[in-house]
């Protein structure tokens, strides 16, 4: 069970006890943190290509080495490639293509 899970059933025990709606409210929590991690990957694949749109060109080499070592790391702690994959249940070999 992957920790976005384990947070929807906390959440869940929490709203049943408060209301019909509660449940759904659950769910498009959930869905929600589904989503912004999304984002958080496909910002990451872009910045290895470059495309650094609203970032002045010096600093673009450096997002794209710091996203390459991002997708490269071993950690698996919140907020980490591994840990997103998990997350979003996808294979971490999945982005790889996008990235070149």
């Amino acid at each position: 069970m992957n920790l976005i899970t384990n947070v929807a059933m906390d959440r869940t025990s929490f709203f049943l006890s408060s209301g019909d709606d509660s449940l759904m409210e659950a769910d498009a929590m959930r869905d929600a943190c589904k989503e912004l991690w999304v984002a958080v990957l496909g910002q990451a694949i872009k910045d290895t290509r470059g495309d650094t749109t609203g970032h002045r060109g010096h600093h673009r080499p450096i997002l794209r080495e710091a996203a390459r070592a991002w997708f490269g790391s071993e950690n698996r702690e919140v907020g980490s490639f591994l840990w997103i994959c998990e997350i979003l249940e996808c294979n971490p070999k999945f982005a790889l293509p996008f990235m070149e």
